[in-house]
């Protein structure tokens, strides 16, 4: 990916994560008993999908990747991104060392909010290569 493919799905990322986010953290917080949602857990959320939106940039390669080389960026971005959510929760104290239950409950978050966003990221490329793809047979038919 280039640097203006990367930005572009940052930015597109960006949207989905920080939503589904907020989603989740109602859902948990309905789920938990724990009624309010404060506004410096929305700044971290926010701070946190940030820095998420610009772990897009481990997958720029000048050259086209290979399916193997884009699994390992793949595991690498799920890592950092895990890492991320991980030391943010930890940081806010949503989760502590002394409840393991609630901190595999964020991986499984963190996990379902990055399939989710891969899923639609690729639906969406999908519909433009295929767009494209009719636009050009369009195009040479004539």
């Amino acid at each position: 990916m280039d640097i203006k493919e990367i930005t572009h799905v940052m930015f597109h990322n960006f949207f989905l994560i920080f939503g589904g986010s907020v989603i989740v953290m109602y859902v948990h917080h309905l789920i938990f008993g724990n009624d309010s949602i404060n506004t410096h857990d929305i700044t971290a959320l926010f701070i946190a999908t940030v820095l998420c939106s610009l772990a897009q940039f481990i997958f720029y390669a000048k050259k086209q990747l290979s399916q193997r080389q884009m699994l390992v960026r793949q595991i690498i971005h799920l890592a950092t991104i895990l890492a991320i959510i991980l030391s943010t929760a930890y940081f806010m104290e949503w989760i502590g060392w002394e409840r393991p239950i609630v901190i595999l409950l964020f991986v499984g978050y963190v996990v379902v909010m990055y399939v989710s966003v891969t899923v639609v990221s690729m639906r969406r490329s999908k519909k433009l290569a295929d767009v494209l793809n009719q636009k050009l047979k369009e195009r040479f038919k004539e």
